[in-house]
């Protein structure tokens, strides 16, 4: 929980301390510091997922809502009347197809994970890709998006929570727990 932590505080500093006062939109700095600050919510989105219970939705949600205005701001405002810029900026795109290859990423080791995820996998794994369809290739892949994760709801194993479909070792009222959840257990009572 350091790492994120660490990441969220420097970011949000280096946010705020290298923003152009007053805006400058137009300003290399604009973007290098907004982007700190998209930087810094994600890792509290990291931290909260590592802190669990209430904590993890109610941030997750929060930075998910946030991180729009924030891209809106770090790209459009700097953009101005050129809507090129904001569209083909290079930190813009880089952020964009990272984030779409985690995603691809993510949803192969969700297909490899649950046998029932794997059409969804599969579809996570191709969202960079169908950018590149014509209009009705893109529409067919979100119906077959939908219908892959609706696959999914259906089928996914019933569990309470995301971590307790991991096998490790029963925990003291019997139930299974994450790797996770065990090794943190033993780290709070050595302590």
């Amino acid at each position: 929980m350091r790492a994120p932590a660490l990441v969220a505080g420097l970011a949000m500093a280096a946010y705020l301390a290298l923003r152009p006062y007053p805006d400058d939109f137009t300003s290399p700095w604009w973007i290098v510091s907004h982007t700190s600050g998209m930087l810094a919510f994600v890792a509290l989105a990291v931290l909260a997922d590592r802190v669990g219970g209430r904590v993890r939705p109610l941030v997750a949600l929060g930075v998910a809502l946030v991180l729009p205005y924030y891209g809106a701001e770090t790209f459009g405002l700097a953009a101005g009347a050129n809507p090129d810029l904001a569209r083909y900026h290079p930190v813009a795109l880089a952020m964009f197809v990272a984030g779409l290859l985690l995603v691809a990423v993510g949803g192969v080791l969700l297909g490899i994970r649950q046998r029932a995820a794997l059409p969804l996998g599969i579809m996570m794994a191709l969202v960079l890709p169908q950018f590149f369809l014509p209009p009705a290739g893109r529409i067919a892949f979100g119906i077959v998006f939908a219908l892959a994760a609706l696959w999914y709801a259906w089928r996914a194993p019933r569990t309470s929570g995301s971590r307790t479909s991991q096998a490790a070792e029963p925990g003291r009222d019997g139930r299974r727990r994450g790797i996770v959840d065990a090794v943190e257990d033993r780290r709070l009572t050595d302590q």
